[in-house]
């Protein structure tokens, strides 16, 4: 399986330096007005592990693009994952 250079990289930052209640309040935000006002009811974070919620952001942004949806922008993605990483059932 091939991963996504981008979640890999966020994935260090993120374990490397502590998360920002900037970026965790963006994620939530992301999650509340992008995936559940736009797409979808809002998905329970606990139920997944953040390794879950990646593939479920990446099959996400493919099902978006093929909708010809604007996708999530590079920070918007990088802030809904520290949200998730902060909120993910471990």
């Amino acid at each position: 399986m091939m991963r996504n250079p981008l979640s890999t990289i966020i994935l260090a930052v993120s374990l490397v330096t502590p998360c920002f209640a900037n970026d965790i309040q963006e994620g939530e935000t992301i999650m509340n007005n992008v995936c559940a006002e736009v797409c979808h009811q809002r998905p329970e974070v606990k139920s997944l592990k953040i390794s879950q919620w990646k593939i479920v952001l990446k099959i996400m942004r493919k099902r978006m693009e093929t909708r010809e949806m604007t996708p999530l922008s590079e920070k918007e993605e990088a802030q809904l994952l520290v949200y998730l990483n902060e909120h993910a059932r471990e």
